[in-house]
C-alpha cells in the first residue's frame, strides 16, 4: 500500500510539472509570435512609408521639372509649355505659400488619374483632377477638384491644415489659371473634417441650384465656416482621410484678371531665340517679351535681313540715358547718309527725305560699343518724342496692348447627379 501510495504521488508531481512545462512553452510561443507578428507590421508599414515616400519623390521630380519652365517669377502659366510636356491640362490651381501648385487634368472616369500624373505618366501619387461631371473651366455653381492625401506633404495633403486656425487665416486666397488667359480668384469659403464619401451638399451636382444656395447648403453642414457666401461659384478640394472619410475645403469666386499664357515662350522668334527687350520710357524696369528674333546684321547681306513689323519699334537701354541713345543713333544715320552720298557722287541732303512708312527698329545694348548697325537702306531711326509716343501713332506701347475680351459662361442646367470620390 505504502509503496502504491508513493508511485502515486510520484506521477502527481511529474504530471505537474510536464504540464507546467508546456504552459510555460506555449505562453513562449505566443508571446514570440506576437513579437513576430508586430515586428512583421512594422516592416510593412515601414515598406509602404518608404515606397510611397520614394512615389512622392518621383513625382516631385516630373511636375517640378516642368513646373520650372512653364511657371513665371510672377507666377504666370505658359500653357504652351504644359502641352509640349505631354499634358492635356487646360486649367492651373494655385494656393500661395503652399505646395498646392499644380496643373488641373480632366478624363471621362475618375479613376483615370488616380494612377496616372497630369503627364500621362504611371503614378501612385496621380494628379490633381477636375470631376468628370463637372465643366473644366470651373462655370459650374459648384466645381469638385480631387487630390491624393501624400505622406510628405504634396499633392493635396495640406489640405488637412484649414483645421487649424492660424493656418486658414492665412491661406485664405487660391488661384485657377486657364488656357485662355484668365487669372481666376477665389476665396476660402468653409471645411469640412471628416465628411462622407456620400455627402450630397459636396459631391452630389445640382444644376438647377444657384452657387448661392450651393454655397449657404455647404455652410450648413460644414465644420468651420469662413466669409459669407457672394454668388460666386464655389469650388471644392477633396483629399482622403484614413481612406473612409474625406477632408474638404471649399472656395468662392472673388474676380478675375488677365494674363499671358504663353508668358515664357513669348519672344521665341524664328531663329529659336528668346528676345527679352524693354520699352525705354525712362523706366529701365518696364520690360516687354518681342517676337523678333535677334538678328546678326553685320553677318549677313541686305537682302537676307528680316523686315520688323511696324508696331514692335523698341528701343534697349540699360546703360545710357534715352538722350544719349537718340543723339547717337541720329550721328550713326548722318554718318550712313554721307557715305551713301559719297559713294553715289549726290549731296546729303538730296537723300535726307525719310520715307514715314518705312518699318524701322533701333537696338542699343547695354554698351555703346554694341549698338546695332540699321538693318537697310529702307529702315529708318526712329526715336520717341517728349510725350514718349512713336512716330505713326498717338499712344504709348502700354496702350497698344489690346485687351481680350471677357468670356461668358454657359448657365449650367439639368437635373441632380450625383458622384462617388475617389479615394484618397
Amino acid at each position: 500500500m505504502d509503496k502504491g501510495k508513493k508511485d502515486s504521488s510520484y506521477d502527481k508531481v511529474f504530471i505537474g510539472y510536464h504540464d507546467r512545462q508546456m504552459i510555460r512553452k506555449r505562453k513562449i510561443l505566443v508571446i514570440n509570435s506576437i513579437i513576430l507578428a508586430a515586428v512583421l507590421a512594422l516592416a510593412y508599414f515601414f515598406t509602404g512609408y518608404m515606397k510611397e515616400g520614394l512615389i512622392a519623390a518621383q513625382a516631385a521630380d516630373v511636375y517640378s521639372s516642368v513646373h520650372e519652365r512653364a511657371v513665371s517669377s510672377t507666377h504666370d502659366i505658359d500653357f504652351s509649355v504644359l502641352h509640349a510636356a505631354g499634358t492635356p491640362s487646360t486649367s492651373w490651381i494655385y494656393i500661395p505659400d503652399t505646395r498646392i501648385d499644380y496643373p488641373l487634368v480632366q478624363a471621362d472616369d475618375n479613376d483615370v488619374y488616380i494612377d496616372k500624373d497630369a503627364y500621362g505618366n504611371d503614378s501612385y501619387a496621380g494628379a490633381i483632377f477636375i470631376n468628370c461631371e463637372d465643366a473644366k473651366d470651373m462655370s459650374d455653381a459648384k466645381t469638385v477638384i480631387f487630390g491624393h492625401n501624400m505622406t510628405d506633404g504634396s499633392m493635396f495633403e495640406q489640405l488637412h491644415s484649414y483645421d487649424r486656425d492660424d493656418f486658414a487665416d492665412t491661406h485664405k486666397d487660391m488661384y485657377i489659371y486657364t488656357e485662355d488667359g484668365l487669372k481666376k480668384h477665389y476665396t476660402l469659403l468653409c471645411y469640412f473634417a471628416l465628411a462622407q464619401p456620400t455627402n450630397e451638399a459636396i459631391y452630389v451636382k445640382d444644376r438647377a441650384l444657384s452657387a448661392s444656395v450651393v454655397a449657404h447648403k455647404l455652410q450648413l453642414e460644414a465644420d468651420k465656416n469662413y466669409d459669407e457666401p457672394n454668388g460666386g461659384n464655389v469650388v471644392c478640394l477633396s483629399t482622403c482621410t484614413f481612406h473612409t472619410k474625406r477632408t474638404v475645403v471649399c472656395f468662392q469666386f472673388v474676380d478675375e484678371e488677365y494674363f499671358d499664357p504663353n508668358c515664357m515662350t513669348k519672344g521665341m522668334g524664328d531663329y529659336g531665340v528668346v528676345v527679352e527687350s524693354a520699352v525705354s520710357d525712362g523706366n529701365s524696369n518696364n520690360v516687354e517679351d518681342l517676337s523678333q528674333p535677334v538678328v546678326d546684321v553685320e553677318s549677313i547681306s541686305d537682302e537676307e535681313v528680316p523686315q520688323a513689323p511696324a508696331p514692335n519699334v523698341t528701343t534697349v537701354d540699360n546703360s545710357i540715358s534715352q538722350e544719349e541713345a537718340d543723339l547717337k543713333a541720329e550721328e550713326e544715320l548722318e554718318e550712313r547718309k554721307a557715305k551713301e552720298a559719297e559713294q553715289s557722287g549726290e549731296s546729303a541732303d538730296e537723300n535726307a527725305s525719310v520715307d514715314d512708312q518705312s518699318a524701322v527698329i533701333i537696338t542699343v545694348e547695354p554698351t555703346e560699343e554694341q549698338i546695332d548697325a540699321i538693318l537697310n537702306t529702307s529702315n529708318k531711326v526712329v526715336a520717341k518724342d517728349d510725350s514718349g509716343h512713336f512716330p505713326g501713332t498717338d499712344k504709348t506701347p502700354q496702350e497698344l496692348q489690346s485687351a481680350e475680351p471677357a468670356s461668358t459662361p454657359l448657365p449650367a442646367k439639368g437635373a441632380p447627379s450625383s458622384v462617388i470620390p475617389p479615394g484618397g
